[in-house]
């Protein structure tokens, strides 16, 4: 089946690299800066450049939509309007967070659409094509373009999960708690090593294999039975004495407060005593 790729950003880019790595005809791309598409070109090694979304989409069997989330409502109506018969193509946007719905115009040109989420990041157009082995792709739309999209996401060696509709934001949030809103909390932690004199990157390389232990105790043990420190004890003196080195200014304190409640709660789960806990529970609830 001929593949088509409209956006050809950090997410089309990936994305078509890894399709042609899997043996997948990568036929088509297009984008709105050329020079996107010469780039995207170069790095997937295939594809003819389209002039415009029509171009790319005439001769593919499945289209898949890279634009960004603001721009996939008006994408999907340019294109049901290019007059192609749509009967026979399967259209695949990549948002997270919108559903299949947000490309009705081209379902009712009679196109099977459907959407195609990896729970992965891409910080860059050359992210390898092996990001994807082992990924959970969240699928959703009407069946053809599920079944689809699910073959295509087995072809990736990533993880089909079928999703509704109804939840979709809900799963959105999700990967972007693991992973979007880690980096600000990343930040504050090299924040504070950089207050203590500690170079910025001296800051990354500090704490960058604590983090990698962390995540690999949570594989190994899963998130309840992995979680280590003070709170975890019940040790609330360290908490107090964390809380009073925080600066006031910015969100040091409210992040901890906020983060060491949720880590009270897991603790209690993981068997800590309910004195200890409620010692704790006071030292993050004060002012």
């Amino acid at each position: 089946m001929k593949i088509a790729l409209i956006g050809t950003g950090r997410v089309g880019t990936a994305l078509g690299r890894a399709l042609a790595g899997s043996g997948l005809q990568v036929a088509s791309l297009y984008d709105e800066k050329l020079s996107a598409s010469r780039r995207a070109r170069t790095i997937i090694g295939r594809g003819r450049i389209a002039r415009d979304g029509g171009g790319a989409a005439r001769a593919a069997d499945i289209v898949f939509l890279c634009v960004p989330d603001g721009e996939l409502a008006a994408a999907a109506l340019e294109l049901a309007l290019t007059g192609i018969d749509w009967r026979k193509k399967i259209v695949l946007h990549t948002s997270g967070s919108l559903t299949s719905a947000v490309l009705a115009p081209l379902r009712c040109e009679g196109a099977a659409t459907g959407s195609f989420h990896p729970a992965q990041s891409f910080p860059r157009p050359e992210t390898p094509a092996a990001a994807f082995a082992g990924t959970t792709i969240a699928i959703e739309g009407d069946a053809r373009a599920a079944a689809a999209a699910r073959r295509l996401a087995l072809a990736l060696g990533a993880k089909p999960l079928r999703i509704k509709a109804s939840e979709k934001l809900r799963y959105h949030a999700a990967c972007c708690f693991a992973s979007n809103l880690f980096i600000p909390l990343f930040d504050l932690a090299c924040g504070l090593l950089e207050d203590a004199g500690i170079t910025p990157r001296r800051a990354e390389a500090l704490l960058l294999p604590l983090v990698e232990g962390t995540l690999r105790n949570i594989a190994a043990l899963g998130r309840v039975r992995a979680l280590t420190g003070p709170i975890s004890r019940g040790d609330a003196a360290t908490a107090g004495l964390h809380l009073d080195t925080l600066p006031r200014r910015g969100s040091h304190r409210r992040v901890y407060q906020v983060l060491g409640g949720r880590a009270l709660e897991l603790a209690v789960r993981n068997g800590l005593d309910k004195k200890p806990a409620a010692a704790v529970r006071r030292t993050l609830e004060r002012k």
